[in-house]
This record gives structure tokens, sequence and C-alpha cells, in this order.
């Protein structure tokens, strides 16, 4: 990250998706071994503006946290398969009609330089919520972390 980091000053910031136990433990070693910016992104006093989050090098939260805040579009494309259903089929059901409006969360609005997701066997089925959420981030590079068969960690 260091070494690397994002010539374009307006997407500049690194989201690192943790488990929950690692949330401190990733911002203390950012902030020690780096001269990088770090915040955690978790619970529910967490920034609600973009711009906050953008003056950071470092974003951290959780998979659980992503998963919350994605849940909003998981949705959305269900009820689009199921309106698509629904006219293949020709049901019309008022109830079912009505239009879902719900607001992506933060970090789905936001594109990032780079996306860290650390213990990355939390996506290895493309089926889950998890997978899928990680799927609809907008960013340059992603890195998979995950430990070797041996216990070293390696990346994905």
């Amino acid at each position: 990250m260091v070494k690397n980091p994002s010539i374009d000053r307006k997407i500049r910031t690194t989201l690192i998706v943790v488990p929950l136990p690692l949330l401190h433990q990733w911002k203390s070693e950012i902030e020690s071994k780096s001269h990088l910016s770090a915040t955690i992104y978790h619970g529910h006093g967490r920034t609600k503006s973009l711009n906050h989050l953008r003056n950071f090098d470092c974003v951290i939260t959780t998979y659980s946290l992503l998963v919350s805040e994605g849940s909003a579009l998981l949705e959305d494309s269900k009820a689009k398969k199921k309106r698509k259903q629904k006219e293949d089929n020709w049901i019309d059901d008022d109830e079912d009609s009505k239009p879902i409006i719900k607001q992506k969360g933060l970090l789905f609005r936001m594109a990032f330089h780079r996306i860290i997701l650390d213990e990355s066997a939390n996506i290895r089925n493309k089926s889950t919520k998890a997978s899928k959420c990680v799927h609809e981030l907008i960013s340059n590079i992603r890195w998979c972390l995950t430990v070797g068969p041996f216990g070293t960690a390696r990346p994905g």
C-alpha cells in the first residue's frame, strides 16, 4: 500500500475488509508501520459522510457490516428478478409490485483505489451474501489474503 499509492487524488482510499476480531489490529499495524491514516468503519457511531471517509488512506470494516450495507443491493436484484418472473408468467400482484426504495450503503457509493479482503475464505462461495456484496464494490485493485495450508499467510 505504501509502495504503490494511488495516482488519482480523488480515488486514493484502500478499503480493508476483515473479521471483527482483527479490526483494531489492522488499524494499529497500519498506523505504527506506515505514514498512512486509517479509520475503523464499524458500529453505531460510524460516519455517515463520504467526504469524511475519503480523507483517510485506509478504511477498515468487517464482512458483517459490508453485508448489512449491501443488503439493499441484494434485495433490489431479487425484486428485479421477481418482477421479471412475474412479467414472464403474467402474474399481477399489487402488493408485490410496489417499488422497493432503499439506499445503497456508504461503502457502495464510494470508489476505492484498492480493496483488501483479509481471511478471504469468507467469500469462497459465490452464492453467499458476503461474496455478492464484495462483487458490488468499486475499486481499481483487489487483494485477497488467506492463510496457506501450513499456517503461513499468502495472497489469494
